[in-house]
């Protein structure tokens, strides 16, 4: 399978959005399933851009 490159993911990228959009379980009573979906796929994608971040820097640090 080939892999397509993925664009460079700046740390201060992923700074901020782990600062704006915490991995947290909602406290509001009221919250609906509707805003945990949403949340829940705001979260997936800052796992996603973390892992190409992990990956891109292992990757650089590997390399000759």
């Amino acid at each position: 399978m080939k892999t397509e490159r993925f664009p460079n993911v700046p740390r201060e990228l992923l700074v901020e959005l782990e600062k704006r959009f915490p991995s947290v379980l909602p406290v509001d009573p009221h919250i609906t399933i509707n805003e945990v979906n949403i949340r829940q796929g705001q979260q997936e994608v800052i796992r996603f851009l973390r892992s190409r971040f992990d990956i891109q820097n292992t990757t650089v640090l590997e390399s000759p």
